[in-house]
């Protein structure tokens, strides 16, 4: 393992790499001893010493060393403590010990390829860090089944080109993510850390709601606060305590950066989100560009992407943004997963067939207290064979804890919570993508309000979009097929895949970085992951 010292890993600290150079210097060999080195290399690799990764590249360059010059053991130091700019740990590689080891260890060609192996493998590490993340969401999530991890031959290659860019710096950017929403947030995170390096902003005290017209002594924290992150607010000192238009309007301006109603008024909410630190803003932010290196992979050619936390969905056609919605998910306590799934057909006035969670919690105590609940909501009772069964026959008391051997079908129209159109992507958590009648909730900024499925606020634009046929399936074509009443299942054109993500930070359309509630608390445990020291 390969470490870079805390003065190398945190900024503003001192580099100290005049104490680097020194170690580097007293293990700097001829270069006459160059055989030597591939001959040690290569029994190494032969013995086992190495990893696959490791081992393959040195096979292909013909057990050629990597590091017997001083600058370029220099540049891999400095290489490695840039991976904080990433939100990554440079202390995961501890260079500094490695290389006084090394300086103990001898110039003799075996003591070389030790230490070559090691940095090489350190290299390796960070290359795929930057790349795919340090942690492995497969161990966090047991529904996660986004794009396999890289195999040997295509790690070995993104060594390969890291080590040919014209500086390794250069190369471990180049072997991040390289879409713009990545390379805001790591200005997000260098923004936040300089502030945090000023020291604490001040916190606003708690108190009663603020709002516009007040004069009160908290109006002056709340100035400061926002003066801290760069909102123009001040005023004479005499006006520092009155909450006036220019104030509220600053105000609205941070609650839409953190999802927060945009009233203008400091109530709860507000004053958490402005009493959250510059330090944990920059760590929500490392959490974020983990999130973009694990999907990184899949976000190449069409794809439809829905943020959870964001209430937000994006359709990415032909490399350009094609379609965006609100959309409404899964209550904090019936969370929609995250996954990959491709849609494959729609459905037009779609009969809704109740889902084994809301027939059990929902449904069948509703319906034991209220016998005219299925009657009034449109429902039936069928069978597995999808015959009707007499409601009144059924001891609907017996079934409130499980065991339903029926299904609850609601037919189209008016109330049908599914609306007039649902998006098929068969997975296993009956997931789907859907209209709703209850339009309002798309006023609301926190939308967790479904029992997992993601409700569409602009389902027709989108069908239109996926059908990929104008001649046949317009806007006003689709309309008419949905004042029929016909239920009516449409293959779409463009089989994209859905890509159900979880971001708690975000680059916006202007350059900066959105902040939005940790809804199903996921935050700390990828923070705590990312923490975790690695072994290579």
């Amino acid at each position: 393992m390969i470490h870079v010292p805390e003065s190398i890993g945190h900024p503003g600290k001192s580099l100290r790499i005049a104490a680097i150079s020194a170690l580097l210097a007293l293990a700097v060999p001829a270069f006459g001893q160059g055989p030597g080195v591939a001959t040690a290399l290569r029994e190494s690799v032969e013995a086992g010493s190495a990893s696959p990764v490791v081992a393959a590249f040195y096979q292909e360059r013909g057990f050629e060393p990597v590091w017997l010059e001083a600058g370029r053991r220099e540049e891999l130091v400095e290489a490695l403590r840039s991976l904080s700019a990433h939100g990554l740990e440079p202390g995961d590689f501890p260079v500094s010990e490695l290389l006084a080891s090394a300086a103990g260890e001898g110039d003799d060609g075996k003591a070389l390829a030790r230490r070559d192996l090691r940095l090489t493998a350190a290299l390796a590490e960070a290359a795929r860090q930057v790349s795919v993340g340090k942690v492995n969401p497969r161990r966090l999530y047991s529904e996660w089944n986004f794009a396999a991890l890289p195999e040997t031959q295509e790690l070995v290659q993104m060594l390969k080109g890291v080590l040919g860019a014209s500086g390794l710096t250069v190369g471990l950017d180049g072997a991040a993510p390289q879409g713009e929403d990545y390379a805001e947030l790591r200005r997000g995170l260098a923004h936040f850390r300089e502030r945090a390096g000023q020291g604490a902003w001040r916190r606003v005290a708690a108190g009663p709601s603020l709002k516009a017209g007040m004069v009160d002594p908290r109006v002056a924290e709340l100035r400061a606060r926002l003066e801290a992150e760069g909102e123009p607010v001040s005023a004479a000192a005499t006006r520092r305590s009155v909450f006036d238009s220019g104030l509220a309007a600053a105000v609205a301006r941070f609650q839409a950066r953190h999802g927060l109603e945009p009233d203008g008024a400091v109530g709860n909410r507000t004053l958490a989100a402005l009493n959250v630190s510059a330090e944990e803003r920059a760590a929500q932010i490392r959490a974020n560009l983990e999130r973009l290196r694990w999907i990184a992979r899949d976000r190449v050619g069409d794809h439809l992407m829905v943020d959870i936390p964001g209430y937000s969905a994006r359709l990415y056609l032909d490399g350009q943004r094609a379609w965006d919605s609100r959309v409404i998910v899964g209550k904090p306590y019936r969370k929609t997963p995250a996954f990959r799934a491709d849609l494959t057909y729609l459905v037009l006035n779609p009969r809704w067939v109740v889902p084994p969670t809301i027939l059990r919690e929902d449904v069948i105590p509703k319906v034991a207290r209220d016998p005219a609940y299925l009657a009034a909501h449109s429902m039936t009772v069928v069978d597995g064979a999808g015959h009707l069964v007499a409601a009144d026959a059924i001891n609907w008391h017996h079934y409130t804890q499980g065991g339903f051997p029926y299904q609850i079908v609601q037919v189209p129209g008016p109330k049908n919570p599914l609306g007039q159109i649902k998006f098929m992507l068969p997975n296993p958590y009956a997931i789907y993508l859907h209209d709703t009648p209850s339009r309002r909730l798309f006023m609301r900024s926190e939308r967790a309000e479904s029992s997992g499925c993601i409700r569409l606020e602009k389902p027709l634009e989108l069908a239109v979009k996926l059908l990929d046929d104008p001649g046949r399936w317009s806007l006003g074509q689709i309309q008419a097929a949905l004042d029929a009443q016909t239920t009516r299942t449409l293959n779409v054109k463009r089989r994209v895949p859905v890509l159900i993500l979880y971001f708690t930070a975000q680059a916006d359309k202007d350059g900066g970085v959105t902040f939005r509630q940790d809804l199903y608390e996921r935050d700390p445990e990828v923070l705590t992951a990312l923490a975790r020291p690695v072994q290579f």
